[in-house]
């Protein structure tokens, strides 16, 4: 399995003896070593023809080259690229991956993660993230940059950029976003691997359908289709597909300006759950995610009256649906809200963070840290920075 910092001296070994690989390397050394940098080996059902189309060479080309310098297949190819993946995620995640995060590594399923570890490394994933290796040791050291700040920038990022709603932006590509992030396509790929569980582009289209869910009866007279237009979605066919597939029901069934088909209603009552019933929740979503709830001093009756409740109606939702009592309800938002500062911030301090989740009374903040997490400000900080855990307060 040739990397590609051996192909030179393998060029030099067979120059005398055999000028067509020679000439081979010549024609696809360069393409190979630019395709690896895009990271498309992370797809899985990948082709021969589909590879070589996609690094810019023949297939004929690509064939010679897995037989002469790869001496292997295609999964020969593949599997040290994405081994190594695998590895920088275990490195930055502290531990063993899960099925989510090894499969965004092109790994089709655990028997396949386990088999090609273990016939690259010697060892299966498990064993190499938990145990104390000179090879292990000598992967951490040669890593160039602090991976794990490097995904904490991503994360400080992503929720400046979430607040300023640039998911909104049109036709974004992974390589946009890491762009307009200013941060590298690899960290936010680590970053989804490990924080988000899924790839960037669905991320955006949940925040883009959550943003409709408000819009679409808060802007009751604007059409469906600039709605759509307005929310980052290149057609209203677009726009109208993602949002039945996450909410069940039309866009103009959510907004009430006709009653759902029947297939729709069996959908709707599946969605109703994540649609709250008869709780219009566009407002507590709003109220969320420009964080409300960090303002200090607040009662029940001032979020009731922010989020357009009567007294009554606000003590009912909290009590059908967050299945909580008002204390306990702002008091875990503002802790989730304080670990996603501690995580994300390393200079912030504990006193900085209390005052920013609206708890500026010290021994207040500690005391309810320590009722919700079991663990001072200073503890969970420490066990976040050594796990990347990342909270953030979506609604």
């Amino acid at each position: 399995m040739a990397t590609t910092s051996q192909l030179s001296t393998y060029v030099k070994s067979t120059t005398a003896s055999n000028p067509d690989i020679d000439q081979l390397l010549s024609r696809v050394e360069k393409p190979i070593a630019e395709w690896k940098k895009t990271k498309d080996y992370r797809h899985r059902n990948l082709t021969i023809k589909k590879t070589a189309e996609h690094i810019g060479i023949t297939v004929e080309d690509f064939r010679q080259y897995l037989k002469h310098v790869v001496r292997g297949n295609l999964k020969t190819f593949f599997s040290p690229m994405r081994v190594e993946d695998a590895k920088i995620l275990m490195f930055v995640k502290g531990g063993p991956l899960s099925y989510d995060e090894f499969t965004k590594a092109g790994f089709s399923d655990t028997a396949d993660f386990y088999y090609t570890f273990k016939s690259v490394e010697g060892v299966l994933p498990n064993t190499w993230a938990l145990e104390d290796s000179v090879a292990k040791t000598a992967f951490e050291k040669d890593l160039s940059d602090d991976i794990k700040e490097r995904v904490k920038r991503v994360g400080k990022a992503l929720a400046s950029w979430e607040r300023n709603m640039g998911y909104r932006k049109q036709n974004l590509s992974v390589h946009k976003v890491a762009k307009l992030l200013g941060v590298e396509d690899d960290d936010l790929y680590y970053y989804c691997c490990l924080e988000l569980h899924d790839t960037i582009d669905n991320w955006i289209e949940l925040q883009r359908i959550h943003d409709a869910l408000i819009l679409l009866r808060s802007e009751s007279k604007k059409k469906i289709s600039s709605i759509g237009a307005m929310l980052g979605f290149g057609t209203d066919k677009a726009f109208r597909n993602s949002f039945e597939k996450l909410t069940g029901v039309t866009p103009e069934a959510w907004r009430g300006e006709k009653p759902p088909t029947p297939a729709n209603e069996d959908k709707e009552k599946e969605a109703g759950p994540k649609l709250v019933g008869s709780f219009d929740v566009e407002p507590i979503i709003q109220w969320k995610r420009k964080r409300g709830f960090c303002k200090p001093n607040l009662t029940q009756t001032d979020v009731a009256k922010m989020l357009g409740f009567s007294d009554a109606r606000f003590a009912q939702y909290l009590k059908e649906v967050e299945k909580s009592t008002f204390p306990d309800w702002i008091g875990l938002l503002r802790i989730e809200e304080a670990k996603r500062l501690l995580s994300s911030d390393p200079d912030i301090s504990v006193q900085q963070v209390a005052v920013k989740v609206g708890l500026p009374g010290k021994g207040k903040f500690r005391s309810l840290f320590w009722k919700l997490t079991n663990m001072s400000p200073e503890s969970w900080r420490i066990s976040s920075e050594h796990d990347i855990e990342f909270s953030s307060s979506k609604a």
